[in-house]
């Protein structure tokens, strides 16, 4: 088991001591903005929660709790089904007689290690709660958090290893998180027990998970070579489309790297299967807000497209959707900065372009004023080519490391909307020297 933890820490340090000095500061600089501003946020937040007469500090304890706990159970499945298969690491030590404990403890570092950024994005939220509330209550979240991703961990083991088709887990292990979610917000708000029952769950399901621990911790690697990575096949849908029959829309100089990162997007069943269900979620949350909140329809399409733009454009750093690009590939190629960034940037716009319709068509059907259509559109169309422009400049440069890329984008992301909304002269003007200093180090990268 040391052998293992040793391993797996020296791993993670010398990855951190292979990035260049100025990205690590430029990391520990941006974690420190995000950590004290929310921080700060939060306490002051839970201080105001914690003087109502009806606010306990166990009871706000438990709510975050489980706030954590949702987010660690939800992405358990596809950390162990997508991720999992894909670590060498895994494959080589499968093949020595580890011990139950050495098992136990070799997967939850795996999953430790995807769950580093919920982690890191839960550190505000824990120590807010110290300096509010007092430091044995993150001891008591320590303690149920480590208990539930031990308990999540062997309960997709075992219902992968009983039920054969992906489905079929997916389907009972989310089935039994929300019936225990239903089940504890039964007895938060309508009782004083949810405390002790939520203990009595948690004993119980350990010893449930330990027994069947016991009987199956031996065949987890069987379990994964069953989901082993397959190899993407092109949509045959639109194998027809080559390079040589599409339309020339554009001028030649953009026109081959536009088609080929066009023809990419489109021959990934993937990606197409994330488009069409994003733009279905949105046309149907439209139409939700469109019947219930009429009265502050323009403020609330503003705000989920722009939640939906922010998070549907992180899959441009899942390998799952986008391949990362090749050292050799880049260099090879006679063409500028603008033209390589420019294609990228133009491949993606078609997408905000059928938002934007959408948008204007149902406004219009809802007989919204033309003014009040006209701030929409400029708000989401602002806020989408920022969006696509951050993208484009972090995709060339972390192009061999798509989840440095992703990290990197979601941070930005937060540090710019944290500095425009909270100080309206210095934050825009910050953030402009910040994606100008991106910009630069971006063309450096390109032009090396």
């Amino acid at each position: 088991m040391n052998a293992i933890l040793k391993y797996h820490l020296r791993q993670l340090l010398n990855y951190w001591y292979h990035l260049r000095f100025r990205i690590r500061v430029e990391l520990i600089i941006l974690f420190l903005i995000f950590f004290t501003f929310f921080t700060d946020k939060l306490t002051r937040y839970f201080t105001q929660l914690l003087a109502q007469p009806d606010t306990s500090p166990i009871g706000l304890t438990t709510l975050l709790l489980h706030f954590l706990l949702v987010i660690i159970f939800i992405t358990t499945p596809f950390i162990y089904f997508n991720l999992f298969p894909k670590q060498k690491g895994l494959s080589t030590l499968s093949l020595f007689p580890l011990k139950k404990s050495e098992t136990l403890t070799l997967q939850l570092v795996y999953f430790f290690k995807y769950h580093v950024l919920i982690f890191l994005i839960s550190l505000p939220i824990l120590t807010a709660l110290v300096l509010s509330a007092g430091l044995q209550y993150i001891l008591y979240i320590v303690f149920f958090s480590f208990s539930s991703l031990i308990l999540s961990t062997i309960l997709v083991l075992f219902l992968a290893r009983k039920y054969h088709l992906r489905i079929q887990v997916l389907f009972r292990y989310y089935l039994f998180l929300i019936l225990y979610i239903l089940f504890f917000a039964v007895m938060y708000w309508f009782t004083n027990l949810y405390f002790y029952t939520m203990i009595l769950v948690i004993l119980a399901a350990l010893t449930i998970a330990i027994k069947v621990w016991e009987k199956h911790s031996e065949d987890w690697d069987q379990i994964l070579n069953r989901y082993r990575a397959v190899a993407q096949k092109s949509s045959q849908a639109l194998s027809k489309l080559t390079y040589f029959n599409f339309p020339r829309l554009i001028p030649k100089s953009f026109s081959p790297l536009l088609i080929k990162e066009f023809l990419s997007h489109i021959r990934n069943k993937n990606y197409i299967r994330l488009k069409i269900f994003s733009l279905a979620v949105y046309l149907s949350l439209l139409i939700l807000i469109g019947t219930f909140y009429f009265e502050y329809y323009t403020s609330a399409i503003s705000i989920l497209t722009i939640l939906l733009i922010w998070e549907h454009y992180s899959h441009q750093f899942n390998e799952k959707y986008v391949l990362k690009e090749s050292r050799f590939y880049i260099r090879v190629l006679p063409i500028t900065y603008i033209q390589y960034s420019l294609s990228k940037f133009l491949s993606e716009f078609l997408y905000i372009i059928i938002v934007l319709i959408l948008i204007l068509i149902l406004t219009l059907l809802h007989g919204i004023e033309l003014i009040r259509i006209v701030n929409v559109l400029g708000i989401v169309t602002l806020f989408s080519v920022f969006v696509l422009y951050l993208i484009t400049m972090i995709r060339v440069l972390f192009y061999d490391n798509p989840r440095m890329a992703g990290y990197a984008y979601h941070f930005l992301i937060i540090f710019s909307m944290v500095m425009i909304f909270n100080f309206y002269l210095v934050g825009p003007i910050i953030t402009i020297f910040v994606i100008l200093y991106i910009q630069f180090i971006s063309y450096r990268q390109f032009t090396k």
